[in-house]
């Protein structure tokens, strides 16, 4: 049985003790006795409390990442040992993302051997798998964004033009909602739509399956000139890209297969997602709102103790 960490246990303790606060001023309240006292108990528990959870969280965050980069480097000496020269080293290239899938080409290329990123083999042998999930797509309010997304992709353009780029490839699902102010529930708990997105100076082409764009939707994505096209069809799109394209793409991000799937000829520029700095930096509205959710949560806090 695996020894639990010594700050695992810190952070237990400190929600038990919590909780048991919690519990004892409802029940002291409830025969009447006085519980001035755990008006300072409750926030200093309570803050306690909320101390360990963080720095549990970001030490289990840190461990992750150590053991993730210890597994790659783990990984790249097996195969340098096994893998024999001139074989073919296979994987989907959908669930690899492009740094990591040119480290695996390097480390191939040095034994004349090659890639196979096409296929999904699990696919292929997983009998009655789930179909992907159809969630409804909901068009988030500009009264909650805070900002148009015309607005928004106006600002991504203008980071195209001055990277000099013609074209930018976003697969970040968070990115892409962000971008046209959308909102959808494919992942539990995860308000992201499946797809991806290809923005230019003159066009934003939206993959995703068509079976969740409703009359509402494409009324709204006409209003942004935004077309849509099938999820599939992506990485179709990204091969017939013109050899005088110069393509903006995060490869620590964009997946290898789409990395791959960009001609040899292309020009590449590999820099974050315009995004992601433009949605870390919060709005007015997008202010506000968060403060009426901590009020709302607050409320719900008060009428469960």
């Amino acid at each position: 049985m695996k020894k639990e960490s010594y700050s695992k246990k810190i952070c237990s303790y400190s929600l038990i003790s919590f909780s048991i606060v919690i519990v004892l001023s409802m029940v002291l309240s409830f025969f009447g006795v006085n519980t001035e006292v755990f008006a300072y108990l409750i926030p200093s528990v309570g803050a306690v409390a909320a101390a360990s959870v963080i720095f549990y969280y970001n030490k289990a965050k840190t461990e992750n990442l150590s053991k993730q980069r210890l597994r790659n480097v783990l990984l790249k000496l097996v195969l340098e040992e096994k893998l024999n020269d001139g074989e073919i080293l296979g994987f989907d290239g959908r669930v690899v993302n492009a740094t990591w899938g040119k480290k695996l080409e390097d480390l191939v290329s040095k034994k004349s051997g090659s890639l196979s990123v096409e296929e999904d083999l699990v696919d292929i042998i997983w009998k009655n798998r789930p179909a992907m999930s159809k969630a409804p797509v909901m068009i988030l309010d500009e009264k909650y964004a805070g900002q148009a997304a015309l607005e928004k992709m106006k600002k991504v353009r203008e980071v195209l033009e001055k990277e000099n780029a013609s074209v930018h490839l976003l697969s970040s699902l968070y990115d892409i909602c962000w971008l046209l102010n959308v909102r959808g529930g494919d992942i539990s708990y995860v308000p992201v739509v499946l797809s991806y997105l290809a923005i230019s100076k003159d066009k934003c082409i939206w993959f995703l399956q068509q079976d969740v764009v409703t009359n509402e939707l494409k009324a709204y994505l006409d209003s942004l000139g935004v077309e849509t096209r099938e999820y599939d069809s992506f990485y179709e799109y990204v091969r017939k890209l013109s050899a005088d394209e110069v393509v903006l793409m995060d490869e620590s991000v964009v997946n290898y297969r789409i990395f791959n799937s960009v001609s040899k000829d292309i020009n590449v520029i590999d820099k974050a997602n315009p995004t992601l700095l433009m949605k870390a930096i919060t709005n007015k509205v997008e202010v506000d709102n968060t403060r009426n959710a901590h009020v709302k949560d607050a409320v719900a806090m008060c009428k469960f103790m």
